[in-house]
């Protein structure tokens, strides 16, 4: 017997798998024979022939699981009962994650939250994860969310991996500061009563990316004292606004930060009181 050879060089799970010999005895039984458990069970194969020399079987894909390694033994016998073994063995082999494609804005404010997500093709069918990592912070998923802090290039660095290997990507994110700060809460009365009220209490949280710099209310063209907590680059603000006339009326708050980026929002609301002698929305428990 021949030492038995490999169509194709390389097997995947996906991929037949043909054993070929040649077997040469003038009085050769008309079996030649592969032993293997390929199947989860030892079993044996008539392997086919169409010369009696060259000999060969057809392994199924189906057979095979990724990473497995498939012994086997050939032999023959003549018709004297004399027989000849050979035995050999192949791996399956495993592809790498490829086709990696990685989808998300390459330009980004800090601050903000951005989606980003990732493809990859497995031939092998192999369950893959995804690991990234942008600014020393590692998130797993094909799909994430980044809020960027840190201003200039940065490498969003993705690893896609199956059970037995793995592949990598990166793509680079400009993260620039061209916003100016924003309120992303305000609570204040749209209806004040003198005589109930005396008073509008304004309060907001105001973030940035980067830096704030300047937060001030503004009413009738003139600051108003406050309280801000800064906390990193959010900052919690209150006023206490003093009223001694009714009718509509507006404030103003101005915020900048550090790259002078800023923005006036101006916000309306009314004033009422006993002395316009009528009642104005909920004036129960209002002495007038």
């Amino acid at each position: 017997i021949s030492s038995p050879t490999l169509s194709p060089d390389v097997i995947y799970n996906n991929v037949d798998a043909i054993v070929k010999t040649s077997v040469n005895d003038l009085n050769l039984n008309t079996s030649v024979i592969l032993e293997s458990n390929f199947s989860g069970s030892l079993n044996n194969y008539s392997m086919k022939t169409v010369n009696g020399v060259n000999y060969n079987l057809t392994i199924k894909s189906n057979n095979f699981s990724n990473h497995q390694n498939i012994s086997y033994l050939i032999y023959a016998r003549d018709l004297a009962g004399n027989s000849e073994t050979s035995s050999s063995s192949f791996f399956i082999t495993n592809r790498i994650p490829t086709n990696i494609s990685i989808i998300g804005p390459i330009i980004t404010e800090p601050g903000y939250l951005y989606s980003f997500n990732a493809t990859a093709l497995d031939y092998d069918q192999d369950q893959l994860n995804f690991s990234w990592l942008f600014e020393g912070n590692q998130k797993n998923g094909s799909q994430i969310l980044l809020s960027p802090s840190i201003l200039g290039n940065h490498n969003l660095q993705l690893t896609i991996s199956d059970p037995y290997s793995s592949n990598s990507s990166s793509v680079n994110i400009f993260v620039n500061d061209t916003l100016p700060p924003r309120l992303t809460s305000l609570n204040y009365l749209s209806e004040v009563h003198l005589e109930r009220d005396s008073s509008q209490q304004v309060s907001s949280i105001i973030v940035d990316g980067t830096s704030i710099n300047n937060i001030t209310l503004l009413f009738n063209e003139t600051s108003q004292n406050g309280t801000c907590s800064l906390n990193g680059t959010s900052s919690t603000c209150s006023w206490t606004i003093s009223l001694s006339s009714i009718g509509e009326t507006n404030y103003s708050i101005f915020v900048s930060d550090n790259y002078s980026h800023q923005n006036l929002s101006t916000y309306t609301f009314s004033v009422t009181s006993c002395s316009d002698g009528s009642q104005n929305g909920d004036e129960s428990g209002t002495d007038c």
